[in-house]
């Protein structure tokens, strides 16, 4: 059986431009960005610093768009990318990222939560 030839309209119909392919997209950009966080565990077991800091990164970003600036995974992502920063000598990246989590638990959970004590004596005693 021979079958005929599609026209380039035909084909824009199956596009990702398409309501299925934005679907698509959306699925994959959702399963990949819930993995990322524990991607980034994963690697910091095989002392794969600066490759953990980029999932940290990007687990920030998607629980960020997906979540709220202030949700807790927000500031666990931070808090990894402080730690693995720190790991890797880069102190004032560190510094950055503690001070972004910080900022999220004492907006949170307010000053006396114990991971804020803890981030303010780490930032206290090597950020200055």
């Amino acid at each position: 059986m021979i079958v005929g030839r599609r026209s380039h309209t035909d084909w824009q119909c199956l596009s990702f431009q398409s309501g299925v392919g934005s679907r698509f997209r959306a699925r994959v950009a959702n399963w990949v960005g819930k993995r990322q966080y524990p991607h980034g565990r994963y690697l910091i077991r095989l002392g794969l610093y600066r490759e953990a800091v980029k999932a940290f990164e990007a687990a920030e970003k998607w629980y960020r768009e997906s979540y709220g600036p202030l949700h807790p995974y927000v500031a666990a992502a931070l808090i990894r990318q402080g730690w693995c920063n720190a790991k890797l000598g880069r102190i004032e990246d560190a510094c950055r990222a503690y001070d972004r989590a910080l900022e999220i638990i004492e907006a949170t959970e307010g000053s006396a939560h114990p991971m804020a004590r803890e981030i303010r004596a780490y930032l206290t005693s090597t950020c200055g």
